[in-house]
């Protein structure tokens, strides 16, 4: 009988003599005498192969890999390579050997079963494990609880005492992972323990990965996993992570697999004495002196027959529906950047891995292993905790470029949103853009300097800054998403959305150009610019949760239906526009700009299909801007545009399903809007399409006029008395395919029936010309004739909520859209009595 290092062969027991395989050259001559006892060698023409799990390990250069599959005997031979490559352990009390492995890829090789009373492995104390001084370290195993839920810690590995040391360790339910250090100064003194949710009778690989070899304190871009920090590990997945200041001292204290030898240290503190057995399997447990990439990581799980889909781990359907747009970075949990290999959209990898941020003292980095705030998620959130802890990305010559087109989505829960907070901002006082919370609201910001003398300048500081907000409650969880689509003539927008429905736009934008200034969560880093205050450096720490940040640029930016997708991934709901956008996305308009010239109508309407080609455009350079007014309480948070009489408007597209593929036999529009104070001068509300087919809305003469017409003529121009400072609700409807002389145009305000024109009535033909709300862009037709050419005649005023469908919709359906914005209901009798009657301002062609 001999006994030997495993190289996963069975081997014969009574043919070989007994080797002392003490050093590399025993260990040479040893592996090549059971090579050839297993009929692989030169003497049966066969030379055997390293497993993909095998190769795996070693090219990444292990100081040790205890196999633990002896079949018998008392030393666990270390099967690693580096020099001097002699740690072998020594099994103590009562360790089974030959039970069946736990790595799925390597079936026929065995593990080491511990009993959870006696049994553990020793490890002999070298500078290369404990008794040296570390900068980074990575801790792998295979294991399997028999019972994960004890009160009493079981000890999976340990290495050094109460002072300086790595554990892991399960208890409660939970894998724990723990690095500490008392020695040094203050500053460098640190204890980190992380944990994930672990289950009896389950195999799992886990590893901690122990990184601080850039000791400057400056970004290490070759280190996927963040610099200065302690990650745990689990089946491939960062499950947790949290800050680590200095190095891992030389310890003298002792080091073993499957219980506590001497002492060590848990959740609770320090741990004396010999004790804390592990019950259960334990497998291919491997030190290296250095830190695994995710990508390592994930390598190591898919060689050994875990994973497919490029070797990558399984992530749940939010996760998945971010992935599949492509972010160039996403922060899955923890701090803990996965977005080396599972992007693709800019292939920018570990150089924009987050590195955690906080104070020395106190030393309160953001904390890992919080609950999920995504519903249908299965990953834990980042506590911030004030006091300077935030998450901050590196500084990415490709994420800082100048780029048009960039997006962040993020969960959060604030604890309090009184005080100015800031959840994400990125660059600096000359250009940059931010997510922050004051006073009960979540605003959104951004500001930019040109460059090169392309473009112009956009945003700014100060009280004049154009930014959007919305209220937010603390305590609750919100998925928030921002959106930049700009450009080099700044007619782009700048959109905030908040579980899936936008909040606000900033218009007239252009591109956000380059900076070197840092980008991060839950801080500020460097400089920023506020809405109110202009330029600040106040760090501005927040308080709260945050999960599951990821980041997209250009191609790959985010909008809307792709937003829409994200949330409902995470909560299996749709957006919720409110009682009024939900009441007319039920009816499938073709499209729905909800708020701010936003358009919804891409992931919410199917009679058209139109999707992300119906975006609107805010435009001019006096734009109209977001506010924080409510167009009726009703309106479950629907926020304004409020336009300025100046040159403001927002121009929708002229593409098939709204205006290019005519003819139109049947429309229908409706939008909110409150007045101001002059209602006599011609404004436009809504422009249709040129002089010769189209539909309009404007007021003039303290009346609104809804009309349509065709072939250079008239079919149908109705008016209703309104007043100032007021806020209505309105629609026109036209079918030309009732027939009989029956077919109509209707015109409605506040849910009833305010005018209609009966007749023999044509399609509306194809028309091309630019269509608009909140002012004239191109030629119109009014009740005195035709206008062509150029813009003009801008509406003083607020206006939401505009939508346009290819069906006449009824008068009930007009009547619940005015109800769900809470205007004042008419009786049913009237609303019917005038459905047959009311005939007002009437001219026909």
């Amino acid at each position: 009988m001999f006994k030997a290092r495993r190289d996963r062969i069975n081997r014969p027991t009574s043919t070989i003599p007994v080797l002392s395989p003490v050093g590399p050259a025993a260990w040479a001559r040893l592996s090549a005498l059971l090579i050839i006892a297993a009929g692989l060698g030169p003497g049966s023409g066969v030379v055997r192969a390293q497993t993909a799990y095998e190769s795996a390990v070693t090219g990444d250069d292990p100081i040790t890999w205890w196999r633990l599959g002896e079949p018998s005997g008392t030393t666990a031979f270390d099967s690693s390579t580096i020099p001097p490559a002699n740690h072998d352990g020594t099994y103590v009390g009562g360790v089974t050997l030959g039970v069946p492995g736990l790595v799925p890829g390597e079936p026929g090789t065995t593990a080491a079963q511990f009993n959870g009373i006696n049994s553990r492995v020793d490890i002999p104390s070298d500078p290369l494990i404990n008794t040296g001084e570390h900068a980074a370290r990575t801790i792998e195993l295979w294991f399997n609880a028999g019972n994960a839920a004890t009160a009493t810690p079981q000890v999976l590995f340990e290495e050094g005492g109460g002072g300086n040391g790595f554990n892991l360790y399960v208890h409660n339910g939970q894998l724990v992972a723990g690095a500490w250090r008392t020695g040094g100064a203050a500053g460098e003194q640190f204890t980190q323990f992380l944990s994930t949710p672990v289950d009896s009778a389950t195999t799992y690989q886990a590893q901690l990965v122990f990184d601080r070899l850039n000791t400057s304190g400056n970004p290490n871009l070759n280190n996927p996993n963040g610099t200065n920090s302690v990650t745990l590990f689990l089946d491939g997945k960062a499950a947790a992570q949290g800050w680590v200041p200095s190095t891992m001292l030389a310890h003298t204290g002792l080091t073993a697999i499957g219980a506590m030898r001497n002492d060590t240290r848990f959740t609770t503190g320090p741990a004396g004495g010999n004790g804390n057995h592990f019950a259960g399997v334990i497998d291919e447990v491997a030190l290296y002196n250095s830190g695994l990439t995710t990508n390592q990581i994930q390598a190591h799980w898919a060689a050994g027959g875990n994973a497919t889909n490029n070797a990558l781990p399984a992530f749940n359907a939010y996760e998945q529906t971010v992935l599949a747009d492509n972010p160039v970075a996403f922060m899955r949990v923890g701090g803990a950047n996965e977005a080396t290999s599972l992007t693709s959209g800019a292939g920018l990898g570990g150089d924009l891995s987050g590195i955690l941020r906080g104070s020395v003292s106190p030393n309160t980095p953001p904390l890992p292993n919080e609950p999920c705030l995504v519903p249908l998620g299965d990953s834990p959130a980042t506590r911030f905790t004030g006091n300077t802890s935030g998450i901050e990305y590196r500084t990415n010559t490709a994420f800082n470029q100048t780029n048009d087109r960039r997006a962040v989505s993020f969960w959060f829960q604030a604890d309090a949103t009184n005080d100015r907070q800031m959840l994400f901002e990125s660059g600096g006082a000359d250009r940059g853009l931010n997510a922050y919370l004051l006073d009960g609201q979540l605003h959104l910001h951004s500001w930019n300097t040109p460059n090169d003398g392309a473009g112009a300048p956009w945003g700014g500081g100060g009280t004049a800054a154009r930014h959007v907000f919305t209220d937010i409650e603390p305590g609750q969880s919100y998925h928030l998403a921002l959106s930049l689509d700009g450009n080099t003539s700044t007619t782009g927008t700048l959109t905030g959305y908040l579980d899936g429905v936008p909040f606000g736009q900033i218009g007239g934008v252009g591109r956000l150009y380059s900076h070197s200034d840092a980008s991060g969560f839950g801080r500020v880093f460097g400089s920023t610019r506020y809405h109110d205050i202009g330029t600040s450096s106040t760090q501005a720490s927040y308080v709260g949760l945050i999960d599951d940040p990821a980041l997209f640029l250009g191609a790959n930016n985010l909008n809307a239906e792709k937003i829409q997708n994200h949330y409902t991934a995470g909560t299996g709901l749709a957006p919720d526009f409110g009682p009024y956008g939900n009441a007319v996305l039920a009816d499938n308009p073709v499209v729905y700009y909800h708020a701010g010239g936003v358009n919804v109508a891409n992931a919410n309407t199917s009679t058209a299909g139109v999707g992300a080609a119906a975006d609107a455009n805010v435009t001019a350079a006096a734009v109209p801007t977001a506010t924080g007014t409510l167009i009726w309480d009703g309106s479950g948070g629907l926020r304004t545009m409020d336009f300025s009489a100046n040159n403001g408007r927002i121009e929708l597209p002229a593409i098939s399903g709204i205006n290019t593929n005519g003819p139109h036999p049947v429309r229908t529009f409706e939008f909110l809007f409150g007045t101001g104070s002059d209602v006599t001068t011609r404004q436009v509300l809504f422009d249709g399409g040129g002089t010769t087919n189209g539909f309009g809305a404007y007021i003039e003469n303290s009346l609104l006029h809804l009309g349509v017409w065709a072939d250079n003529s008239i079919i149908s121009y109705l008016s209703t008395p309104i007043d100032p400072n007021s806020r209505y609700h309105t629609a026109g409807v036209y079918d030309s395919t009732v027939g009989g002389g029956d077919d109509f145009f209707a015109a409605y305000l506040n849910g009833m029936l305010a005018g209609m024109d009966t007749g023999n009535f044509s399609a509306i033909p194809n028309h091309t010309d630019p269509l608009a709300l909140g002012g004239r862009v191109g030629g119109m037709r009014f009740l005195d004739g035709p206008l062509s050419g150029g813009t003009g005649h801008h509406f003083d005023g607020l206006m939401a909520g505009f939508a346009l469908y290819n069906t006449a919709l009824t008068p009930e359906q007009i009547f619940a859209h005015g109800a769900a914005a809470n205007i004042p209901e008419p009786s049913r009798t009237l609303l019917l009595t005038l459905a047959a009657a009311l005939l007002l301002g009437r001219r026909r062609r």
